[in-house]
Formats: structure tokens, C-alpha cells, sequence
């Protein structure tokens, strides 16, 4: 089922176009109605943060010799601050709530700072604007738990991962405007490589758990369940587990290569 449209009264339309004549009676489920509004409010909300981000990053200027530059860019500060809006839309019908969602939310306003320092402070200089970032990928990093790898991990790709990951490739272009590239000896460069290495060991513990879920599935999808030992062939209930086994190795390179090319990212990060 998808959603269609929905209004202020909370009305959802959904189509529905599953065909339920397969199913014996009593087997059907309906649609939550309320979970699929959910989703489409988190992918409206992605969607306009990473439109939003794109758009304040093509009107960026770095500093000239070392100093902000004197005369703001009106441009730059109207993006910045509808981005800085567009960061609260999420509170209005959405309840979502999720490590990464509040990580991907404190790196945009990592990239307002450095890049028209919103909200202004009485000091508004390189120096100030990256400790308020250090101090805002620090907290990034502390939002970042264990309960995060026990979700569905291929929901959590599409719907958190990809949306974070492209948000955090832009912090890392913005450093390097401002000159502290992945190489730098910064403090504010350090963390933001602290925060990638966790987010590495995460998707490690990911891959680990599908891994983990496909070995368990091989080792048990052989045994024949009691209520199938009058009803099934053994020929045919040894097809159904070869085809169970065959969907879990394909699901798990599926989303180990996606996950992969995540951590040869994150790897770039890394200080030597």
C-alpha cells in the first residue's frame, strides 16, 4: 500500500493494489495507515533537507586569507536560514524517532555555521564558528547508540543511512572550503573523523548481523516442522528451503555492497 494524499483532519488515502485473492480467508492484513503516513512524512522531510543543503553549498564562499568574508551573502543567509526552518518541519505530524535522524539533523546545522555562522553570536569569526561545530559533531556523536543496528537494516539504508551519509560527505566538502580538509591537525576535523569512525562501527555490526541472520536461516531452514510432515512432500519442502537460503544470500549481498561502499567512504575520514 502507498500513500496518495492525506489532509489537516488527518484523512489518508491510500491505494492499495495487492492481490489479496492469493491469500486464504482471515490471512490478510490491512494497511497501517498511520505508519505509512509516518514514512512519507520522514522521505518529505529528507527530501527538502538534502534539496535545501545542496542549494546553500552552491553559493558558498570560503575565507580569503584566512578572514570571513566582510559583505554576508544575502543569498547564502536566506538559504541558510530556510534550511534552518526546514529542520522543524519534521516536529509537525511526525513522531518519528531515531539515532541517525537526530544525527543527520545536528550535521545541517554543523553546515549553517561554518557557512554563515546562523545563528549569529556577538563574535562571529573562523575561530568561533569551529568550536561551535566542534562541539555540535561531539553531540552528533553521542546521539549514536546500539538500538540503531537492531532495525530493519534494509528500511534503515533507504529511509536513514543514505540521507546521512550524503549529508556528511557535505560537512566534509564545507571543511575543506574552509580549510580543514580530512588531513588537517584541527580539532573540529579530528571529531568529524570521530563521528565517521562511529558510524563506521555500526555499519560494521550491520553487516555482522546480516551475515549472522543468513548462517542462522541455512543452518535451521533444513528441519520440516511438524504441522508439514502430512501435507508436504519432503522433495518439495527441501525446494522451499533451498529457496529461502538462495533469498537471504541475495538480500545479504544486496545490502553488504550498499553498506560496503558506505565504509569506503567513511574510511576516507581516517587521520594517519
Amino acid at each position: 500500500p502507498s500513500l496518495i494524499c492525506f489532509n489537516e483532519n488527518d484523512n489518508v488515502v491510500l491505494s492499495d493494489n495487492r492481490d489479496l485473492s492469493i491469500l486464504p480467508n482471515g490471512m490478510t492484513t490491512p494497511p497501517d495507515s498511520n505508519k505509512i503516513r509516518q514514512v512519507a512524512l520522514l522521505k518529505k522531510f529528507y527530501h527538502g533537507i538534502l534539496l535545501r543543503t545542496i542549494m546553500v553549498l552552491d553559493v558558498v564562499k570560503g575565507p580569503k586569507k584566512g578572514k570571513l568574508v566582510k559583505t554576508p551573502n544575502e543569498a547564502l543567509v536566506k538559504r541558510c536560514e530556510n534550511l534552518l526552518d526546514a529542520l522543524n518541519v519534521n516536529k509537525e505530524g511526525n513522531n518519528t524517532s531515531c539515532c541517525w535522524l537526530d544525527v543527520t539533523k545536528i550535521l545541517v546545522k554543523v553546515i549553517v555555521v561554518v557557512t554563515s555562522g546562523l545563528p549569529l553570536e556577538e563574535e562571529d569569526s573562523i575561530k568561533n564558528r569551529e568550536e561551535r561545530v566542534t562541539l555540535l559533531v561531539t553531540q552528533a556523536s553521542s546521539c549514536i547508540k546500539e538500538e540503531g543496528t537492531k532495525q530493519k537494516i534494509g528500511a534503515l539504508i533507504v529511509d536513514h543511512l543514505m540521507p546521512l551519509m550524503a549529508i556528511l560527505k557535505m560537512t566534509a566538502n564545507v571543511f575543506q572550503t574552509f580549510g580543514w580538509g580530512k588531513r588537517k591537525k584541527r580539532k573540529s576535523v579530528s571529531t568529524l573523523a570521530s563521528l565517521a569512525s562511529t558510524i563506521k562501527n555500526n555499519i560494521l555490526k550491520m553487516m555482522e548481523s546480516i551475515t549472522n541472520d543468513c548462517t542462522k536461516t541455512a543452518a535451521t531452514a533444513t528441519e520440516m516442522p511438524l504441522f508439514a510432515n502430512n501435507v508436504l512432500d519432503p522433495l518439495v519442502w527441501n525446494d522451499i528451503t533451498n529457496q529461502i537460503k538462495l533469498s537471504k544470500t541475495k538480500t545479504k549481498d544486496r545490502l553488504n555492497t550498499i553498506l560496503q561502499q558506505f565504509m569506503d567512504e567513511l574510511k576516507t575520514f581516517e587521520q594517519h
